[in-house]
């Protein structure tokens, strides 16, 4: 008779499974509890590019807290939130371990104040609308006219491209002193806060017209003229039509070295048909 075949062993290699699916798990819970243990807390935080909105104010639109944990931070969901903010054109979100969280933003700036019945509100460059205008906004940038049947809110968007793309064109200088931006007869006009109406024409080329306007009226009070209405659809031709009795009687195109260019104490040189001067500043 024939002994019998000992029985193959299967507790061994089951045995070191368990064991090896035991120590995955430990260093798993291991790694968990390190990284969010204080070790990773965010402790520097740097801000950068932010003028309108305070450092506080963009690591809460970014999500950030004292409780914030670098390891398991998304920097992509924080440029998300950031972004939903009007006032913040562009955004970058980076970390650097243990313990660092770096935000650069590039804010949208107010170029002028978009009028929506009683209420006024910023809008920038883009149209984009910023938010509620106070009244040195108001008495520092010019108004555009607000879209018909069109609600506007912070976030939303108008499109008004003639006088925002003119508004955008002109200086910081140049927008203070101008009270509003509106189409009329001959297209694009500009008011003065002194009363001076001011032809742009159409909306091509506005730093250009933006640069002959501020010659112009560099050149005005040069030679104490007072405009009463200043023509720059031709930005390389300018002309300016003075109010009587405070300079030459006749419009007048000051021409320079080069578009939009006046150079101090040069004379006007007549080059369009001379209108009769008006007694007081065409409005």
């Amino acid at each position: 008779m024939a002994p019998p075949r000992p029985r193959p062993r299967t507790g061994g290699w089951r045995h070191s499974v368990t064991l090896a699916l035991v120590a995955v798990a430990v260093v798993a819970a291991l790694s968990v509890w390190v990284s969010r243990s204080p070790i990773f807390a965010m402790r520097s935080l740097r801000v950068d590019g932010n003028s309108h909105l305070t450092d506080g104010e963009v690591a809460a639109l970014a999500g950030l807290s004292s409780r914030t944990n670098v390891v398991w931070f998304s920097p992509g969901d924080a440029v998300r939130r950031l972004l939903r903010d009007p006032w913040i054109r562009s955004a970058h979100v980076s970390r650097s371990l243990p313990t660092t969280i770096a935000i650069d933003v590039r804010e949208r700036t107010p170029v002028a104040v978009v009028a929506a019945g009683r209420a006024r509100f910023l809008v920038a460059a883009d149209g984009v609308v910023l938010g509620a205008a106070t009244d040195a906004d108001v008495a520092t940038l010019p108004t555009v006219p607000g879209p018909a049947g069109v609600a506007v809110r912070a976030g939303s968007r108008l499109d008004e491209p003639a006088a925002m793309g003119v508004a955008a064109g002109l200086t910081a200088s140049l927008r203070h002193q101008v009270l509003r931006i509106a189409l009329g007869p001959s297209g694009v006009e500009l008011l003065m806060r002194a009363g001076v109406r001011v032809v742009y024409g159409d909306a091509s080329a506005p730093e250009a017209k933006a640069r002959s306007l501020a010659a112009v009226l560099a050149w005005a009070r040069a030679h104490r003229v007072t405009p009463a209405s200043i023509d720059v659809s031709a930005p390389s031709a300018p002309a300016l039509r003075p109010v009587a009795g405070t300079g030459p009687g006749v419009a007048a195109s000051a021409q320079g070295s080069g578009p939009g260019s006046v150079p101090p104490g040069s004379p006007p040189q007549p080059s369009r048909p001379a209108p009769k001067p008006s007694a007081t500043p065409t409005r």
